[in-house]
């Protein structure tokens, strides 16, 4: 018999969830379900049917390389649901991963969401330590957070307390994040950039999407592919913000700039990348009209102040005659 953590029904090898690793991990597979009528801290999370309440108790009860499956809440008049965690990957637990398994599993609407508890409003949502963490088809909010310093989703990265290398966010929804600065606040801010992807998620309404510095190294391998970036422009102040200052790989490629502007009041860019790091800009679209290109991404740039040392290729914007195609980048 293959393992299976289902003892009801399912009996074939290894068809749990969308994580291949999942062969590897009997006995290390846990569930979150908070609308399960006893699901508590003291049940082992090991089955459905014992499932945890709240994501930091799968953590707890896991250890390295864990899969954490987490339902979606609602309620039967359609009300969506959060839970209400401070999720913190440990150092000496890498290769988790925290799935979410509701019925949009591509940039989630109404699925598994998570925001800080009430205690925890000036903290992270999910503080990463530990290397090579993986979520996937959840959303990650800031509702309800008070402090512009608090991330919802914050790396360490440093190379003594925190290593979250190759951290991977995939499908999965952010919005409503608080702060802007470079340190903290936003919706993802990341240490030190070590093969880190974040791909096809949306963002939404966040005053900063994506924070990147250079804590204890440069660079070195950071993809952000096929994202949305949207929001009331007054509420963003830029969507990716970089002081990454040397490294290579920065790969920004097809996303989508889907709202006016940004014009919070600092820097009122798209993109604002300091000089240093080598990469590319590709294939993105921002929703922006102008009679041509020239200028609108370039060291100081009309929508995104962008390096030299970052190639431009096939970047689009909106005509300014209705009508009339794009403007692109060559």
């Amino acid at each position: 018999m293959g393992i299976t953590p289902f003892p009801h029904g399912i009996f074939a090898t290894p068809t749990i969830g969308v994580d291949r690793s999942s062969i590897f991990q009997e006995g290390n597979i846990f569930f979150v379900n908070g609308d399960l009528s006893g699901a508590s801290s003291s049940n082992s999370g090991l089955n459905p049917d014992e499932a945890v309440s709240i994501p930091s108790e799968a953590v707890s009860n896991a250890s390295r390389g864990a899969i954490i499956y987490v339902n979606a809440r609602s309620t039967t008049a359609s009300a969506q649901v959060y839970y209400s965690d401070n999720i913190t990957i440990p150092l000496t637990k890498p290769n988790l991963s925290i799935l979410g398994c509701g019925n949009d599993i591509d940039r989630p609407y109404c699925g598994p969401a998570v925001k800080a508890t009430t205690a925890g409003v000036g903290s992270a949502v999910l503080k990463i330590y530990g290397a090579s963490f993986l979520t996937e088809g959840m959303e990650w909010t800031g509702t309800g957070q008070t402090a512009d310093t608090a991330s919802i989703i914050d790396t360490v990265n440093d190379g003594t307390v925190g290593r979250a290398y190759a951290f991977t966010i995939r499908n999965c929804r952010l919005r409503n994040a608080k702060g802007h600065l470079i340190g903290g606040g936003g919706a993802i801010h990341i240490d030190t950039a070590i093969n880190i992807k974040i791909q096809n998620c949306a963002f939404q309404d966040n005053p900063n999407s994506i924070a990147v510095q250079s804590t204890y190294a440069g660079i070195n391998n950071l993809y952000i592919e096929n994202c949305t970036f949207s929001g009331t422009t007054t509420v963003r102040d830029s969507d990716i913000f970089s002081t990454a200052d040397a490294g290579s790989g920065f790969f920004i490629d097809n996303c989508k700039f889907l709202a006016g502007l940004p014009n919070h009041g600092v820097n009122n860019k798209y993109l604002v990348i300091s000089s240093g790091p080598l990469g590319l800009i590709s294939n993105c679209r921002f929703a922006y009209a102008a009679t041509t290109m020239d200028a609108l991404l370039a060291a100081a740039g009309t929508i995104g102040n962008v390096p030299t040392t970052m190639a431009q290729v096939g970047n689009m914007v909106q005509a300014d005659t209705e009508g009339e195609s794009g403007i692109v980048t060559i």
